[in-house]
C-alpha cells in the first residue's frame, strides 16, 4: 500500500510539473506573439552623424497615409550614375547607413534612406503593409520630384530591409539591380533559427517579408552579401534565398569574418561598387 502511495504522489508531482511548464510555454507563446511586432521593430531616436557634416541633404516627402518622412539624400552627379534606394533592417534608423550613403555619394551615385513612419514618428506602429508603403513613397518621391526613371533606380535592402527589397522588385520591375544584404528567406524561419523552442508557434507571425516565395519572379540583376560569420541570419538562409532567385544575372558574395552588421569593414562597399559599374 505504501508502495503504491508513493508511486501515486511521485506520478502526481511529474503530472504537476509537467502542467507548470506546459502553462508557462504557452504563456510565453502567448506574450511573443501578442507583441510580435514590438519584439521585430526597434526604431531608435539618436542619430549616429550630423547630416550636414556628412555632406547629405534633409528631404522629407508624404505617404499614401499622409505620413510625412524626414530622411537623408544626396543627389546622383549626372544621369550616368543610378541612384539607390537604400531600406534599413529592423533597428536603428537612417543615420545608421551613414557610411555607406557618404562612399557612394563621394563616388557620383544617388543615395536616398528610405526611412519608415514608426522609425521618424515613434508613435506610429509599423507593419509589413506600412513599410511597404513607406518604401512606395520613397521611389516614387524620386521619380515625381527628381524624374529619376525607373530604370536608374538601384533597390538596396539589408537585413529585414532586404524583403522590402524584394517585393519592390516586384512593384518596379524596369529597376536597374536588387542589392540584399544578409538576406533571410522569410521571418518565420529566422524566428525558427533564434526561439527554436517556439517553432509551432511560427505559423501565428504577421509580418512575414517572404523573400523566399517572391525570389523566383525578381528578373532584375541581383547581388546578395552576406558574411560567413552572421549570428542574426545564418549565411544557409541567405544561400537559400539566392538559389531560389529567378534573375538571369545574379552574384553571391561571402564576406569572410563578417558578422550581420559589421560588413562594411570586410569589403561590403567596394563589392557594391564593382558589381553596380559590371551592369
Amino acid at each position: 500500500m505504501t508502495e503504491n502511495k508513493n508511486k501515486k504522489t511521485k506520478l502526481l508531482y511529474i503530472w504537476r510539473f509537467l502542467k507548470y511548464i506546459a502553462v508557462g510555454y504557452f504563456a510565453a507563446a502567448f506574450v511573443i506573439v501578442s507583441f510580435q511586432r514590438q519584439l521585430l521593430y526597434h526604431p531608435f531616436e539618436q542619430m549616429l552623424y550630423d547630416p550636414d557634416k556628412m555632406g547629405l541633404e534633409v528631404v522629407s516627402y508624404v505617404t499614401s497615409q499622409n505620413r510625412q518622412i524626414e530622411t537623408w539624400y544626396c543627389p546622383a552627379q549626372s544621369e550616368d550614375f543610378p541612384t539607390f534606394v537604400f531600406f534599413h533592417g529592423n533597428a536603428g534608423n537612417v543615420s545608421y547607413s551613414a557610411r555607406e550613403q557618404v562612399f557612394f555619394c563621394s563616388h557620383g551615385y544617388g543615395f536616398l534612406g528610405a526611412e519608415y513612419s514608426g522609425f521618424y514618428d515613434r508613435t506610429y506602429k509599423n507593419t509589413e503593409e506600412s513599410i511597404y508603403n513607406d518604401a512606395r513613397a520613397a521611389i516614387e518621391w524620386l521619380r515625381d520630384t527628381h524624374s529619376i526613371p525607373e530604370q536608374n533606380l538601384i533597390l538596396y535592402g539589408e537585413s529585414l530591409g532586404t524583403g522590402v527589397a524584394s517585393q519592390m522588385a516586384l512593384e518596379y520591375k524596369q529597376a536597374k539591380a536588387v542589392i540584399l544584404k544578409s538576406p533571410f528567406t522569410n521571418i518565420p524561419e529566422v524566428a525558427n533559427h533564434q526561439m527554436p523552442h517556439l517553432r509551432p508557434f511560427t505559423g501565428l507571425i504577421l509580418d512575414r517579408y517572404d523573400t523566399l516565395s517572391r525570389a523566383a519572379h525578381i528578373r532584375q540583376p541581383v547581388l546578395v552579401v552576406h558574411g560567413d560569420r552572421d549570428t542574426v541570419v545564418p549565411i544557409h538562409l541567405g544561400k537559400k534565398a539566392f538559389q531560389a532567385l529567378g534573375a538571369s544575372e545574379k552574384k553571391f558574395s561571402t564576406l569572410k569574418g563578417g558578422n550581420h552588421n559589421d560588413l562594411v569593414d570586410f569589403g561590403l562597399l567596394p563589392e557594391i561598387k564593382g558589381f553596380v559599374e559590371g551592369l
